[in-house]
């Protein structure tokens, strides 16, 4: 089937060619594009988390374990997702939204520093304040979607770290 079957109309072949031109003249025919999911890829990649980083574990600090990284790799993952699927996060740069994530998925595992320096090394330094309003933003989307699952740092990780 035709696409001018499918539209009910009739465009013609230069139509196409000078929409086509119109849009990649509004993108500056840039055909690439770094989102957000490649972001946080790499950030994964990289490791987001440190041998100094310390977990709260009941009542005291210890340090990460497989446990604490397999816990960030599946927070990370689940907050990208439900991220994907609302209109409200087009409103971050995809590196900023990646760097969001990689904070809220710290603080679900309950790392003490939810942004420590080292991650400036691999996520390029970014405003902490944006990075901070971003986090927020998820947690305030999932209590929203979800409001019968209400998110609380893990507190069974640490214990089953076997640190």
């Amino acid at each position: 089937m035709k696409l001018n079957d499918i539209m009910q109309t009739s465009f013609t072949y230069e139509d196409f060619i000078n929409l086509e031109e119109l849009m990649l003249d509004t993108i500056t025919w840039n055909l690439s594009y770094t989102t957000t999911f490649d972001f946080l890829q790499h950030f994964l990649a990289q490791g987001c988390l440190f041998s100094t980083d310390q977990i709260l574990n009941k009542e005291s600090w210890i340090k990460p374990g497989n446990k604490a990284s397999q816990f960030l790799k599946s927070y990370a993952s689940f907050f990208s997702i439900m991220c994907q699927q609302n209109h409200s996060f087009l409103q971050y740069e995809p590196m900023l939204l990646a760097c969001g994530i990689i904070m809220a998925a710290r603080k679900m595992i309950r790392t003490k520093d939810k942004w420590p320096t080292a991650l400036d090394f691999i996520c390029g330094q970014p405003q902490i304040s944006k990075v901070k309003r971003c986090m927020n933003h998820i947690f305030e989307f999932h209590e929203e979607a979800f409001p019968e699952h209400k998110l609380q740092p893990n507190a069974d990780l640490a214990s089953s770290q076997g640190s």
